[in-house]
């Protein structure tokens, strides 16, 4: 009796056990292909924001982790678009304080070469004027020289 118990309900229910973990394999499946689809999406998403699109997000609305990935990426994206944006902004202010500074250095020393200019003609007189001082100081000490030596031989 007790063998054709066993029999009975290891044989007779072979057919369950078999359906059950065909439904368990499916089941697993199923799951696998889901969680997979989505990981799989949340890395080609990953790959367009390397290639500096951040543009595009990943519409993952569930509420598990795989979810709370999804929404963190979304939030990353959009934080590193915003922060290239400013830097963008940024540059194009620094370029366009370069070309004021430029600007103004091109000013400065256009308006600083005429009292330049101006010193230097008188720095240039000055000296003309000392060395012509100098030539005629030259000139009287030779004449001045020349008649008292007329005139010492003349009384002698």
């Amino acid at each position: 009796f007790c063998i054709l118990y066993i029999y009975d309900v290891i044989y007779t229910k072979i057919p369950v056990y078999f359906e059950t973990i065909l439904v368990a394999l499916v089941l697993c499946f199923v799951i696998s292909y889901m969680l997979s689809r989505r990981i799989k999406k949340i890395d080609k998403t990953m790959l367009k924001i390397s290639e500096s699109s951040f543009d595009i997000s990943i519409n993952d609305k569930s509420k598990d982790e795989i979810g709370t990935l999804s929404k963190n990426i979304n939030i990353m994206s959009a934080k590193i678009k915003d922060t290239i944006d400013e830097l963008n902004n940024e540059l194009e202010h620094v370029k366009k304080l370069e070309g004021m500074k430029s600007e103004f250095i091109a000013n400065f020393t256009h308006e600083i070469k005429t009292p330049i200019a101006i010193i230097n003609g008188y720095i240039e007189l000055i000296s003309n004027i000392k060395d012509e001082k100098k030539r005629m100081l030259n000139d009287n000490e030779k004449f001045f020289t020349f008649n008292w030596n007329i005139n010492i031989s003349f009384w002698n």
